[in-house]
């Protein structure tokens, strides 16, 4: 999803006209096909970013051993994403609440957390993270810790939607 969806829908969300229980995008296509999980955690994450740190990373150098290789680089450039996630989200943001006449909240708490996490998770799925410096490190973790961060965002998700009780 790019950034500018992203916080539209933040901001379409807050405004009083938008339903509160909107349906989530399903993960199925047409054909029973169900989306891989890298497309899965993508879906909340800019892509702007995803198409960024590709970028980035595909050109870093590459330390071939399986564990213990050098990946300082690529650590360096995770963390700058990480940090740019954020900071891209609220940028947006900020302006289309602007152009909505200052709807909603100040910080969108919920899709900043959201982004960020999603990014992480599937920095963790890439042939090449950093998490590899780690001898102990499998594939396979990173399928389980985006699998159960899909499982945790679509939660969330439906939570921070469900209507607030009235008093």
């Amino acid at each position: 999803m790019s950034v500018r969806a992203m916080t539209a829908a933040a901001v379409a969300r807050r405004t009083p006209t938008s339903s509160v229980l909107r349906e989530q995008p399903s993960s199925v296509r047409p054909g029973g096909q169900t989306d891989d999980l890298l497309t899965q955690l993508t879906k909340y994450i800019p892509t702007e970013i995803v198409a960024a740190y590709t970028a980035v990373v595909g050109v870093l150098p590459v330390d071939a051993r399986s564990c213990g290789g050098d990946f300082t680089v690529r650590w360096v450039a995770l963390g700058a994403f990480a940090l740019l996630t954020p900071v891209t989200v609220q940028t947006v943001y900020v302006i289309k609440r602007r152009v909505a006449g200052n709807v909603g909240p100040q910080l969108a708490t919920f899709e900043l957390s959201v982004a960020l996490i999603a990014f992480l998770a599937w920095a963790t799925l890439l042939p090449l993270t950093p998490l590899l410096t780690w001898c102990w490190w499998k594939p396979s973790y990173g399928t389980a810790i985006g699998l159960t961060v899909l499982l945790l965002i679509g939660l969330a998700g439906r939570l921070h939607d469900t209507p607030k009780p009235s008093r």
